[in-house]
């Protein structure tokens, strides 16, 4: 591969001529990389005439080339038939050494060049004759890819198709094995490939299952659906990424395909097409929509109470429970501007396990900040070990944008432009119910089931999963009115689907991938508030900016997803499986765009998002929809500080939160145990214990990095504070529905607590008696005696902590166990080892920091590295930045992408210019 420089000498540009020269003008000025200083023109007038001029101005014309495209595809054709002839006669000697084999890689080399040459002919020739404005590189490059020294793609084309079809070729190159896996477990295909079986012990995975139920929920038969309803400008788009797939693996792995392919026994990779993008999208959305799977434990657990308490007792307390908010740790404060339609007046919210939330985002407005301009910090926290993100950047006629895509998607799920910036994180609203069917009245429930009084058949269809070295296993998949059946209960009782993901949407969105490619492509807060309803799913939490002064510009917040309005008979808000006997229990449309929530400008100057609730108004969200997120609260916390001792921050401020690594709920624990000693210590139990702990924990320095000596009580301190059994009992409960709830209600800007009288026994029980005593004897227990244990030398408690990393080589949630051990990543000794804290190294896998006053310093960062190849540079090139929490910058302008490929090695830039075929 020839070095090429940032201005290629050799691209001629093409522009239409007479009536249409004021637009070639324009189409230098958006491409302003590309320079025409050859002798000859070529170009395309309005009839489909090939024109040529002179430097003098001389035009000839030539006639409608069809008969010549024709010609030359017919020889494309033969060419493949050779090429594909060449590969198998190479397969057949893989292995064996010697000058045959050579031969014929050199000469299936020579042949794939000249296909490509006659790939670029035929494009240009096809457009001449469409009257389109075509490039002359089509001949040579239509798509072109700099790779910089992070091995970040960025894409460069002169049509909106060619620079999909970059994005799929540099996805596959540096991706391949996942775009593989994640299309095979949304296929059911993983036996076939794996065994009926994966791992051993506790962690083994029954990959038959897992094939089983991707089967029954019909993923792929919903994407086929889905693709041909598209607009056909964007199922264009997944056509050519599809066909850069195809060439780069055609391009870079026809001899063999990287080392995690050859851990698992395959040696193909099966051609990509349009629809397996939206595969894709299902293999990573779906963990994020919510409430699947966990309808039919709810139910068991709600009949146990009924037995308990009666049917009313019952349904006292679990809608009781289910009003468990803890909106304290919400996305944004209550707002005048953020409103939401009461549609659905059962007020039941669902109930989730005090848990933690991960993801956080902020942003502050330029009016708040000495930039002028908002500033957004962007950490999607995902395991290290998912990689479903891949960073790049593609430049075309309608999209300058830089992020990162789900693999084997071509939108953009955090990214920014020259002018707009996103971030997401994870809304985790109940996007899917159970339906539990009626048996039919006269017919047999294997072909039937009774819905509004009348027997009704399923669509049936049978499947085959193949398994690696044993029987092939038929199923048969059964479709109801409200979807597919995916379980079934002792009694033989059938449960149907009813999912975001393969629901019709009756308001115009057709797939939420279109969204994305809006959101790209918006200039405004209005623009990409709208976008943002058009990704309807996963559910999520997103912060958006402009650089635009205008009353168009600033900074906006907004939810997206599609959520459903349930009827007023869905018991507990769909916590447990529906009545599916009649068709009025099913969903009652969506909320409509007017009624989801939004925030533009607000007085504060910022917004914080993590995986909270937007609102306090939790009766819509559904299951798995609250719960805290102490990083987002922690996140607002810090910038509340910052702007109480700065009216005006700057931008290093605004991103440098991100370093930090305190405890929220450990600090407000210390806080209120230290309130009662000053100032209620008679209402303090005498508890040894507690006193002891709490005299450790006043030694602690506040942070859980790898050098805070006490870091590993006050953690202790703060999962046993979580633990709703302690709190529930207590008075605080009755206005305060979760530990952090009530300890936002007591805290000030000053941190000096102010305990209400009714709450002081309770408070102090619960600190004393509790929490303090409980966090002694677990941190106390012997190392891996307890999940807790540290030691009982408080001074040995930090060298018990694990202050590397071990990144296993694991493709999504499927496998528990690693794919290979030689692939696996240790990191050295990580400054904050902690998954709880903002700074956390455990699942720090994107940054993005933006400042939108100057957009060519954005930083960004990828951890381990942008490839899931072990043998490529990129592999693990983040880790010891990442470690660091260092950040690199990420241009938006090509000229100084394009600069940092300054030399052609193994591990600097390269440049690389795949060949894009319209037909």
């Amino acid at each position: 591969m020839n070095l090429i420089r940032p201005i290629h000498k050799s691209i001629f540009l093409l522009f239409l001529v007479f009536p249409f020269s004021s637009y070639a003008g324009e189409f230098l000025d958006s491409f302003g990389y590309l320079r025409a200083d050859s002798n000859t023109l070529l170009s395309c007038s309005t009839d489909g005439v090939l024109l040529k001029t002179s430097n003098q101005g001389e035009i000839t014309a030539y006639p409608k080339p069809k008969k010549k495209a024709k010609k030359l595809k017919k020889k494309r054709k033969k060419l493949k038939k050779e090429i594909v002839s060449l590969t198998a006669s190479i397969q057949k000697l893989k292995g064996t050494k010697g000058q045959g084999l050579k031969k014929l890689k050199k000469k299936r080399k020579k042949k794939k060049a000249k296909r490509k040459l006659l790939q670029g002919r035929i494009a240009f020739i096809n457009n001449c004759t469409k009257g389109k404005l075509l490039a002359l590189s089509t001949l040579e490059e239509e798509a072109s890819i700099f790779y910089d020294a992070r091995g970040i793609p960025h894409v460069r084309a002169i049509s909106d198709d060619a620079a999909f079809y970059g994005l799929g070729y540099a996805q596959a190159k540096l991706r391949p094995f996942q775009l593989f896996f994640q299309r095979a477990r949304i296929q059911g295909r993983l036996a076939e490939y794996m065994g009926p079986q994966w791992g051993t012990g506790p962690k083994a995975v029954n990959l038959i299952k897992e094939d089983k139920n991707a089967r029954l929920h019909g993923w792929v038969r919903r994407a086929e659906q889905v693709y041909g309803q598209l607009d056909t400008t964007v199922r264009g788009y997944l056509d050519a990424f599809a066909q850069g797939v195809n060439d780069a693996i055609a391009d870079h792995f026809a001899d063999e395909l990287p080392a995690p392919f050859g851990s698992i026994g395959v040696d193909t990779f099966e051609p990509w097409k349009g629809v397996d993008c939206l595969v894709a999208y299902i293999a990573i959305s779906s963990h994020f929509t919510g409430g699947e799977g966990g309808e039919l434990s709810a139910q068991d657990d709600f009949e146990s109470d009924v037995d308990a308490l009666g049917e009313q007792g019952a349904f006292n307390l679990w809608t009781e429970e289910s009003q468990l908010k803890d909106w304290d740790s919400a996305i944004i404060q209550t707002d005048p501007q953020l409103k939401m339609s009461q549609v659905n007046s059962s007020g039941l919210a669902s109930y989730l396990p005090d848990t933690l939330k991960a993801s956080h985002n902020w942003v502050v407005a330029g009016t708040h900040n000495t930039s002028g301009k908002p500033v957004m910090v962007g950490m999607p926290m995902l395991a290290l070990d998912t990689r479903w993100l891949i960073e790049a950047q593609i430049d075309s006629p309608s999209f300058h944008v830089h992020g990162v895509l789900m693999v084997g998607t071509p939108g953009f799920l955090l990214g920014y432009t020259p002018s707009t910036s996103w971030s997401v994180t994870a809304l985790n609203s109940d996007l899917a119910d159970l339906f539990k069917l009626k048996s039919p009245a006269q017919s047999s429930p294997d072909t039937h089931y009774r819905l509004d009084g009348v027997d009704e058949p399923f669509d049936v269809r049978e499947e085959v999963i193949q398994v690696l070295g044993g029987s092939s296993i038929p199923i048969t998949v059964h479709e109801s009115y409200f979807g597919p059946v995916v379980a079934e209960d002792d009694a033989g009782g059938k449960y149907a689907l009813k999912h975001i993901i393969l629901s019709d949407l009756d308001d115009g969105r057709v797939h939420p991938l279109e969204g994305m490619l809006a959101l790209a492509k918006a200039t405004t807060l209005t623009e990409m508030k709208e976008a943002t309803w058009r990704l309807y799913y996963p559910a999520l939490h997103v912060l958006y900016a402009t650089n635009n002064g205008s009353s168009t510009g600033g900074i906006g917040y907004r939810p997206s997803a599609a959520l459903p309005i349930r009827s007023q008979s869905a018991r507990l808000q769909g916590i447990i499986p529906q009545d599916g006997s009649s068709t009025s229990n099913d969903w009652q449309g969506f909320y409509s765009e007017q009624a989801t929530p939004y925030m533009h400008n607000p007085e504060s100057g910022y917004i914080v998002t993590a995986n909270g609730l937007p609102t306090d108004d939790v009766s819509i969200y559904g299951y798995k929809a609250v719960g805290t997120t102490e990083r987002g609260w922690r996140a607002r916390t810090l910038l509340q500080q910052l702007f109480d001792q700065h009216a005006i921050l700057t931008p290093e401020e605004i991103s440098n939160i991100r370093f930090d690594c305190g405890l929220e709920l450990a600090e407000s624990v210390r806080t209120l145990a230290n309130y009662f000693i000053e100032y209620a210590p008679s209402a303090l139990p005498a508890e040894d214990d507690a006193f002891l702990a709490l005299s450790y924990l006043n030694l602690w320095d506040g942070s859980l990095d790898s050098f805070s000596k006490y870091a590993p009580l006050a953690r202790v301190v703060r999962s046993v504070t979580r633990n709703k059994e302690y709190f529930i009992p207590t008075a605080m409960n009755r206005d305060h529905t979760s530990p952090s709830a009530f300890f936002r209600s007591l805290q000030n800007s000053t941190d000096i607590y102010s305990v209400p009288e009714e709450y002081i026994d309770d408070a102090a029980q619960w600190i004393f008696s509790a929490i303090l005593p409980t966090a002694w004897e677990l941190v106390n227990s012997a190392p891996n005696e307890a999940a807790l244990g540290f030691g009982s030398d408080p001074q040995s408690w930090n060298n018990n902590v694990k202050k590397t990393i071990s990144i296993p080589y694991l493709q999504g949630v499927t496998l528990q166990e690693t794919l290979h051990p030689a692939f696996d990543i240790e990191t050295p000794r990580v400054v904050c080892p902690s998954s709880l804290t903002l700074h956390s190294q455990k699942s720090n896998f994107y940054t993005q920091i933006t400042h939108l006053g100057d957009m060519n310093a954005t930083k960004a960062a990828i951890a381990p590295g942008n490839s899931d190849n072990p043998a490529s540079p990129f592999f693990a090139s983040e880790v010891n930045g990442f470690i660091q929490g260092e950040v690199s910058l990420a241009p938006v302008d090509r000229l100084l992408v394009e600069n940092t490929c300054v030399s052609f090695d193994a591990v600097g830039c390269f440049f690389e210019k795949p060949l894009y075929d319209p037909s």
